[in-house]
Order: C-alpha cells, then sequence, then structure tokens
C-alpha cells in the first residue's frame, strides 16, 4: 500500500450496488476511463501473474481488473486492513436473513457451500459467512448463453 494514499471519494455499497458501477466505471468499460473516474491507484497497475494478461489496479479495498484494455471485474473487501473505497455502511448490520430476502428480492441466486453464502445476480457476486457478515463483492463480468 502507498503511503499516504487516501480515496478522492469514499462509497457506500448500497450505491455501488444498486447502480452496478463504482463513481461511474463499469465492467465493460475501456481502461482508460478508471483513473478518470477514480483518481490515481495506490501504485501502478500489475499483473496478476507473470504470464497473466490480467492487471490489476489497487484502490484501498477495491481491486479493479483489466485484460486487454476493458475492465473486467471491480472486485470489494471487507475483510481486509486496507484503506475503504467502499464501505458498507447500513448493510455491515446485516445477518443471513437480510441479505438472504435482498438476493430473493432482485430474483439473485443464494448458494451455501460449507456454510458460506454466495449470492449471485447478474453482474455480480457477494461473499458473506454463516452469520451474514460481508466478506466480498464482485462486480463481474456476464455472459450471455448461447
Amino acid at each position: 500500500m502507498t503511503e499516504g494514499w487516501s480515496p478522492g471519494r469514499v462509497y457506500e455499497l448500497r450505491e455501488v450496488l444498486d447502480a452496478q458501477s463504482l463513481g461511474g466505471l463499469r465492467v465493460g468499460d475501456p481502461e482508460e476511463r478508471i483513473e478518470s473516474l477514480l483518481g490515481a491507484p495506490e501504485g501502478p497497475r500489475a499483473r496478476l501473474g507473470r504470464k497473466s494478461k490480467i492487471w490489476a489496479r489497487q484502490y484501498g479495498n477495491v481491486s479493479i481488473l483489466t485484460e486487454e484494455g476493458r475492465v473486467i471485474a471491480v472486485n470489494m473487501d471487507f475483510e481486509g486492513q486496507r484503506e475503504p473505497m467502499v464501505v458498507a455502511g447500513e448493510l455491515e448490520r446485516w445477518r443471513l436473513p437480510d441479505w438472504e430476502a435482498f438476493a430473493r428480492g432482485r430474483g439473485w441466486e443464494v448458494r451455501s457451500i460449507s456454510g458460506v453464502s454466495s449470492l449471485r445476480g447478474p453482474g455480480v457476486t457477494i461473499g458473506i459467512d454463516p452469520e451474514g457478515a460481508l466478506h466480498t463483492v464482485g462486480l463481474v463480468e456476464t455472459r450471455d448463453a448461447p
């Protein structure tokens, strides 16, 4: 983490989920929009692996992944100690039944494997623990079925 970095703006998760964007940045957008919308990241972009075609930019608790010049994912981590660019806000108090009702109300899929729940909707995945504590949120590409 870059010493002294702080986000230009802090977003509430509910706002991000409702808009399916972070500060106007959407999955599928050209890579050039990232810094124009969100400001400078913590450090330079980096490959996920030596031979990977995927690049990452870190904005506190948000990782933005790009491939071939396009945003392919916006991942938010609510477990770590990084400076938050996205905060849970009111959703931090939610428990498992709240999350399940939220997901079902939007027609999303709710899965539970080994006590970890995954909520999946078009372009969104949310990971929560058995008590309903929020762990991760991802805005991801949606692929149409053939």
